[in-house]
């Protein structure tokens, strides 16, 4: 019995490298650039996301309800070397994750990717490239596949 479980274990802890590497990959992303007079930097923690939850309002918000943290970095008026540069970190970080959507509308750009979890999503990455500005924003949280459906449908359809 002993000689099935280390074969099961190494197959959980292979399966689980991906996301492990993309949670160190956004980590050491936001890392490098959260003190850069270039970036603006936006973290907003469990407990800040607890206190809006106990104040309500957000029950009809898709995602929101379900966020524990929140992180975002934006670029505005970068060069072309450091938006390149910030452009190749959000790609190589998304390599270990499953994209949900790309959209190129006139000229911006959007990139959504899921951490999947067993019977939920763990988290949502979201890269936006406009003309002036880039934005990478990581949602942690236990979200439902239905709520990012709805999500992604109003996006569509209230345009």
């Amino acid at each position: 019995m002993k000689i099935l479980h280390l074969p099961l274990m190494l197959l959980l802890v292979a399966l689980s490298a991906p996301v492990a590497m993309a949670n160190k990959c956004a980590d050491q992303l936001f890392d490098k650039y959260k003190s850069s007079e270039h970036f603006e930097y936006v973290k907003v923690p469990s407990i800040v996301m607890a206190a809006g939850k106990a104040a309500g309002g957000v029950s009809d918000m898709p995602l929101v309800g379900d966020t524990k943290s929140m992180r975002m970095l934006v670029l505005e008026n970068g060069t072309d070397g450091l938006r390149e540069e910030f452009r190749k970190g959000v790609d190589s970080m998304s390599d270990s994750l499953e994209m949900i959507t790309k959209i190129n509308d006139s000229g911006e750009k959007v990139v959504i990717w899921q951490e999947p979890g067993k019977n939920s999503i763990k988290a949502f990455f979201l890269f936006v490239e406009e003309k002036d500005e880039l934005m990478f924003m990581e949602l942690k949280g236990n979200f439902k596949h239905e709520d990012m459906a709805k999500l992604l449908d109003d996006a569509v359809f209230d345009r």
